[in-house]
């Protein structure tokens, strides 16, 4: 078989589906599978935990199936190709044409003519959705958008493999996202109206990357069941496996806004004068923040070098030490006004973006931060 295909188009979903592909010694799992189905190539990769399907429109040559039935030669539509040497053999900017062989496929673009070896793509991995009751949801891009605020808290100690993902579940507001490494906790509820059973399940960590980095290009229905969860939207298909694991009862280091309050104009602001005070802590970078009259002094001495500066806000009434590292990651979802609540310089800190003072509506994220002694 034979088809005309847009290089730059094709070439994009090679990449993008190559990126889940993990180095391996198994030849059929550094392949990216082929398969022309009528005005559309599926490019599929795996890595045996994520699955991932593009689709590329296309236009079959028509004449290439009376040919081949001429010459009494099998019509193969699908095949499994190296993805390295597949994204090295297009040339982007022309018009491509991809022609399916036994045992090969032959890629011309203008005078380029390209054949390389393929795989039985029989020998290609299939995802098989997994049995037991699942359920079926929605996501807009805000909500999406919503729920991936949190996975600058996913942890990357794979010790404890059950917090290398994002948590999700069902609250009565909608669905609940949490992520936590045990220093800090980022919580995110988006008011979506899924009805996602009574479990919790934990999206791994390079799942999430696929999905943030993914061009869904407007509402994408989701799947979830107790092992798999999967997504699909403007021609993308992504199936992961979770995490098998218990996330831990997050709610009893949930702390409510009370105690000493903070408040900041742009908390961006507060973490770019952390970061510049923390420039000699090279591994903890811890920073002291000290409530004064109009503001916090922040303070960091490292091996006799010391760095004093002063932050305008509302202070609280707590001494206390951060991690200047994870202020920069609160900083990076809570970009404008910011409220800190703390019982005391040993207690677990909450921010909260400004909106949630005024009650109509869920704050878009919230982060608890355990303090450090400096």
């Amino acid at each position: 078989m034979i088809i005309e295909i847009d290089s730059g188009a094709f070439l994009a979903a090679v990449k993008r589906a190559a990126q889940i592909i993990e180095s391996r010694n198994v030849p059929i799992l550094q392949t990216v599978l082929l398969e022309a189905n009528g005005e559309s190539l599926a490019v599929s990769a795996t890595n045996m935990t994520q699955y991932m399907t593009l689709a590329v429109p296309c236009t079959p040559e028509l004449g290439s199936y009376h040919r081949a039935a001429e010459e009494s030669a099998p019509v193969l539509d699908a095949a499994a190709v190296d993805a390295s040497l597949l994204i090295a053999a297009v040339k982007p900017g022309k018009a491509l044409r991809i022609e399916f062989g036994n045992e090969y496929i032959n890629l011309v673009s203008g005078r380029r003519n390209v054949s390389l070896k393929t795989l039985p793509a029989e020998d290609f991995p299939k995802f098989v959705q997994e049995a037991g009751e699942s359920y079926d949801f929605t996501l807009t891009p805000e909500q999406l958008a919503g729920i991936l605020l949190v996975r600058r808290g996913i942890s990357t100690e794979e010790t404890r493999y059950y917090l290398n993902g994002i948590c999700l579940h069902q609250t009565a507001n909608g669905l609940r996202a949490i992520a936590t490494d045990g220093h800090r906790l980022f919580l995110s509820d988006v008011a979506a109206s899924a009805d996602i059973g009574p479990d919790r399940y934990i999206i791994p960590r390079e799942a999430v990357a696929a999905i943030a980095a993914a061009d869904w290009g407007g509402d994408l229905a989701g799947r979830i069941n107790k092992r798999v969860v999967s997504f699909e939207g403007n021609g993308i298909k992504l199936a992961s496996k979770l995490i098998d694991g218990s996330f831990p009862e997050y709610e009893r280091i949930m702390v409510s806004a009370e105690g000493s309050r903070a408040e900041f104009t742009d908390f961006a602001e507060f973490s770019a004068t952390i970061q510049k005070t923390a420039i000699f802590k090279e591994a903890i970078r811890g920073v002291k923040i000290t409530p004064e009259d109009g503001g916090y002094a922040v303070e960091s001495v490292y091996s006799g070098n010391l760095v004093q500066d002063f932050h305008e806000c509302r202070p609280g009434s707590v001494e206390f030490g951060v991690n200047a590292r994870y202020v920069d990651d609160i900083a990076a979802v809570i970009t404008g006004d910011c409220t800190m609540y703390q019982r005391d310089g040993a207690s677990p800190i909450l921010f909260l973006p400004c909106i949630h003072q005024a009650g109509d509506d869920l704050p878009a994220v919230q982060v608890i931060l355990m303090p450090m002694r400096v």
